[in-house]
């Protein structure tokens, strides 16, 4: 199962990218020759979509409860568990996006499904 943090969602599209090698290329005045210069590594800003359904008795103070939690993890550093199982430790959750949520019918029952569109940084 994928997780944000402690957050834990029913599906996940995407997944934090590695940090990449950056290097600054220059070229000096009167040589043909150009040279480089390693910055460093510098996170790579990804897209995760996140789907998450809500079911019990109290859907909508769970519902406000969830999404008060999704936003609470803006700007702070956690593990991000994709889809696959691959924990990236350390991401930079820079932007949380939730969308409005959703009343449905899951399994015969009422839920409440929350998507979440998350901005993320390095790992």
């Amino acid at each position: 199962m994928a997780s944000i943090g402690s957050i834990s969602v029913d599906t996940m599209m995407g997944s934090p990218t590695a940090k990449g090698l950056v290097t600054d290329e220059y070229a000096r005045k009167g040589s043909d020759r150009i040279d480089r210069t390693q910055v460093g590594t510098r996170p790579v800003p990804a897209m995760i979509e996140t789907t998450t359904l809500i079911t019990g008795a109290t859907l909508a103070v769970d519902a406000d409860a969830a999404r008060k939690a999704r936003m609470a993890l803006q700007g702070t550093l956690q593990t991000v568990t994709d889809a696959h199982g691959t924990a990236h430790a350390n991401t930079m959750i820079r932007i949380v996006d939730p969308a409005p949520a959703r009343r449905i019918i899951y399994k015969g029952a009422d839920a409440i499904q929350l998507r979440t569109r998350w901005t993320v940084e390095g790992s």
